[in-house]
């Protein structure tokens, strides 16, 4: 898994561990947070079986992926909102996190939705076997349906 979208995924799985870690008070004290904690822990649960799904290379894997990039950023900018209103610890460290989770889920999701022909894990892998007649009309729908949601939260793609 070398390619550069596993790659993100696997550096937005160890950032939402590591978040999920703070927020229960095991790497940095007074940033205790247990719904902030709770709430990345699922996000990091969600990262980690899209992660797993693009290893498969199945027909739906970039769907899964583009499910699971699309619910953490949506689940970051609620966490980011509630700092904003002032809920849960108001410290430069959460702010500086909460815009890297952003870029980086952005980054994701923009990627993936660009490169729709490409194989998530490079040339050759299993998903390019499995992409033949009909599955290729049903992949192809939901990547349309994705980037539609894509649009619809205000996300530009080609």
């Amino acid at each position: 898994m070398r390619s550069a979208i596993a790659i993100l995924f696997l550096i937005e799985t160890c950032l939402y561990a590591l978040a999920s870690l703070t927020h229960a008070g095991f790497v940095l004290e007074g940033h205790e947070h247990r719904q902030a904690m709770i709430a990345e822990a699922v996000i990091l649960v969600a990262l980690l079986l899209a992660l797993i799904s693009l290893s498969l290379g199945r027909p739906w894997s970039r769907t899964a992926a583009i499910a699971a990039q699309s619910f953490a950023l949506l689940g970051t900018l609620v966490g980011a909102f509630t700092i904003a209103v002032g809920v849960g610890p108001q410290t430069t460290l959460e702010y500086i996190t909460h815009a890297v989770m952003i870029l980086l889920l952005v980054t994701g999701l923009v990627w993936l939705a660009r490169n729709r022909n490409a194989s998530p894990l490079g040339e050759g892998s299993r998903h390019d076997a499995y992409l033949n007649g009909s599955s290729k009309l049903r992949f192809s729908v939901s990547i349309g349906t994705s980037v539609l949601t894509l649009r619809t939260l205000g996300i530009r793609v080609r």
